[in-house]
């Protein structure tokens, strides 16, 4: 049985062969999320490119997202101010990543350590820089130790079902979740394993959780790399998005069963990006 539920409870991070994304989220604006971009994967030259993760844009020549995504076979490239996945857009810019800095120390999964993704973030150098337009702008980073609460957004190109052929949804989809403290957290996806001490996770320090209470919801595979996101009024009349956590991973069926999401803690990892990109 302890099996069983194992198998049932294992982890999403990285792309797998199957890939659904945003579960039960609702269609997007066009160009709502101007910070997120498509990351896509070509393994060999001649064959097709095909979608691995999502990202955020900090600056012209910079993409943050998950450790997990950066692929050690094939090249990488960005796909920036879309809205359709399957259609080249007017206002898409592509970019070719020529750089991949994944943390020193991005640990992956570890049961033997009861840990799963520390440490999982990574930044990607584009080969030009993005021209901002109305449609493709940075997101904010947010200070060194910010402790974040309350209800924020996901986004992605997504699952519009949690059936075991889900459909999925062409245009991006979003889903605000809210953040809950990680001892929740960590109760809520070990109890997917009957509590048993062998199998039990650990939420860290530089990792933050969400959860969709009201119905099935969250993110899931291909998602991993796309941030979670909160505003910031900044004036009277003006606010800001901050990317407040990177996905990493989540039990599955995603979304289900009160399975909180997990992320990489963006505030946690400030000085990182900083210096990382500074070196370059």
């Amino acid at each position: 049985m302890i099996a069983h539920y194992f198998l049932i409870g294992i982890i999403v991070q990285g792309c797998l062969a199957i890939e659904p994304r945003v579960i039960n989220g609702q269609s997007a604006k066009p160009h709502e999320f101007p910070h997120h971009v498509a990351i896509f994967v070509r393994k060999f030259p001649l064959t097709p490119e095909f979608l691995v993760c999502g990202g955020s844009i900090i600056s012209p020549e910079w993409i943050l997202t998950a450790g997990n995504c950066v692929q050690k076979i094939g090249s990488m490239s960005v796909k920036a101010g879309k809205h359709y996945i399957d259609i080249n857009e007017t206002y898409q810019q592509n970019r070719r990543v020529i750089k991949s800095i994944v943390h020193e120390d991005f640990t992956g999964p570890n049961f033997s350590r009861k840990i799963i993704s520390r440490n999982n973030i990574a930044l990607l150098k584009l080969q030009s820089p993005l021209v901002y337009t109305d449609y493709i702008k940075p997101i904010a980073l947010p200070y060194y130790g910010k402790e974040n609460s309350g209800y924020g957004e996901f986004c992605g190109w997504g699952v519009t079902s949690t059936d075991l052929i889900p459909s999925f949804a062409k245009q991006l989809q979003k889903a605000e979740m809210e953040i809950i403290d990680n001892e929740s957290c960590a109760a809520l996806i070990n109890s997917g394993f009957l509590g048993n001490s062998l199998l039990e996770f650990d939420i860290h320090g530089g990792q933050m959780c969400t959860l969709y209470s009201s119905q099935d919801a969250g993110p899931c595979f291909v998602d991993s790399g796309s941030a979670f996101i909160q505003y910031n009024q900044t004036n009277l009349i003006t606010t800001t998005s901050e990317i407040v956590g990177i996905f990493t991973w989540t039990r599955v069926p995603c979304g289900k069963y009160r399975g909180p999401a997990v992320y990489t803690r963006v505030s946690e990892f400030i000085y990182w990006i900083k210096n990382n990109m500074e070196k370059e």
